[in-house]
């Protein structure tokens, strides 16, 4: 601890010399209370944690002293102790190396002591890990728009939770079978810095552009951004985490999320045509007998939330997430072939916003694959899927049982030739020749059909996990 003005920490030994009575009084009184008198003592003031602030003109002027962080020249630097754990300790991992990297500006300590007062923090796995984040921008003028306090939990609450995060998360509604509805807060629903990134830039969408919530979301512009004080401002997302090392924190992961402003158009596209957010998040958990097996609880949570940190990974990162979808797609038939549950979800909006996300993205690059042919590659899917389910009119359960063969045929095909075998297999198995596919398999080709395949499994198993051989049940309420 130390105080604001330097003259108001004083040792005791010093005062026993310059003021014998005030130091006998605090001594007297440190015992009459019991309380151990180290070397100093606080006069006049509350003490604080925080480092005095102390100028001088040398740290303003321009000299031959390099600031490791900003590059910039001065005649006087200062201890980077306390200042960043990205700078003290790991001098090689410095922008701009030097013999001085043991000191910063004044001006980049002065700044970095803000960052806690913007960043949003949330504990994990038994105060073992820490997740920051905070809205990044070209300015502080511009930081301090983005980052308001009306983000962050009161007080109160903080101690109610014993400072478990500070960050106030969205909480969703789902309504049961019995209307009755059961709120889910996000918050006790995380497992990963991906997860909390991804639901963060969300609560900034909602409380930027949907204060009102309109529930009929066909009235949304289609640039929330249009006329917004946010329209020519830079956003990012700053995230960093640590974990549990001995006796302190490790940061081990930094990431800087540019595409802020996509995403949040993204999930105003989304929710504009009827995708809500709330489904996409549900959605993507998976539950199975090897995860609800699992006894410690912060790996049971990982392990069914295991799919949606991929994707949510990837859509931070603008990258495709077609593997992933297939993965939820085939592990819940597996499941449901079976008849065991994987927990709810709506299939209807996952494949939408698959749909959306992809174009979006440009189809992760591959410039073979068109709006055009994911739309007939998606309703062809559909039609198998279909065709599946009313073969030889025995029940929904046996014919998706019946599947499996092709299915795991289909899904396994790694070149051109085998998927269109597979595909075949399928036209004969359930007389699919009704169906006009020779469009379709002339924009079949070596570039593209990996991608077509996914959406086409993708969108079968749509219909078949849907058609649901054992709704879910107690995992849904999980």
């Amino acid at each position: 601890p130390s105080t604001i003005k330097k003259e108001n920490t004083k040792k005791i030994a010093k005062l026993d010399v310059e003021q014998p009575k005030v130091a006998k009084r605090i001594r007297n009184h440190f015992k009459q209370e019991s309380i151990k008198l180290e070397k100093n003592v606080y006069l006049n003031e509350p003490y604080t944690k925080i480092k005095r602030l102390i100028t001088t003109p040398k740290h303003f002027e321009n000299g031959s002293l390099i600031c490791p962080i900003t590059n910039e020249g001065f005649k006087s630097l200062v201890d980077n102790q306390c200042v960043s754990p990205f700078v003290s300790g790991l001098d090689n991992f410095n922008s701009f190396f030097a013999s001085s990297n043991s000191k910063v500006s004044w001006k980049a300590a002065y700044i970095i002591r803000f960052s806690p007062a913007i960043f949003l923090y949330s504990y994990q796995n038994n105060y073992e890990r820490l997740i920051c984040n905070a809205f990044n921008s070209s300015n502080l003028l511009h930081m301090d728009i983005l980052n308001d306090e009306g983000f962050m939990e009161d007080k109160e609450v903080l101690r109610a939770t014993n400072y478990r995060q500070n960050a106030k998360l969205v909480s969703f509604s789902y309504q049961k079978k019995n209307d009755e509805h059961y709120n889910l807060e996000t918050s006790k629903d995380i497992s990963s810095y991906s997860e909390l990134a991804f639901i963060l830039i969300y609560g900034f969408y909602l409380r930027q552009f949907r204060k009102d919530m309109e529930e009929d979301t066909s009235v949304l512009e289609d640039d929330p951004f249009a006329d917004s004080p946010l329209e020519k401002i830079p956003i990012s997302l700053v995230t960093f985490q640590s974990e549990k090392f001995a006796s302190t924190m490790r940061p081990n992961l930094y990431e800087e999320y540019n595409n802020v402003k996509f995403l949040i158009q993204l999930m105003h596209e989304c929710e504009k045509k009827g995708i809500a957010i709330k489904d996409l998040w549900q959605g993507l958990k998976m539950f199975t007998p090897k995860t609800s097996a699992l006894k410690d609880y912060n790996k049971r949570m990982a392990a069914e939330r295991s799919i949606r940190i991929e994707v949510f990974d990837k859509v931070l990162k603008s990258r495709s997430v077609l593997n992933a979808y297939e993965k939820l797609h085939y592990d819940a038939f597996t499941l449901l072939s079976n008849n065991e549950s994987s927990g709810y979800r709506n299939y209807y909006t996952l494949l939408n916003f698959l749909t959306i996300y992809e174009r979006k993205i440009k189809f992760g690059n591959n410039m073979s694959m068109t709006e055009a042919l994911q739309e007939a590659t998606i309703n062809l899917g559909f039609r198998i899927g279909q065709a599946i389910l009313s073969f030889e009119g025995n029940s929904k359960a046996e014919n998706v049982k019946g599947s499996r063969k092709y299915i795991v045929q289909l899904r396994k095909a790694r070149t051109q030739k085998q998927f269109l075998d597979a595909f075949i297999s399928l036209q004969t198995k359930y007389k699919l020749g009704f169906i006009p596919v020779n469009e379709f398999l002339k924009e079949i080709r070596e570039e593209n059909f990996y991608q077509v395949k996914q959406y086409l499994l993708i969108s079968i198993l749509n219909n078949l996990n849907s058609s649901s051989l054992k709704k879910a049940t107690t995992n849904e309420a999980k």
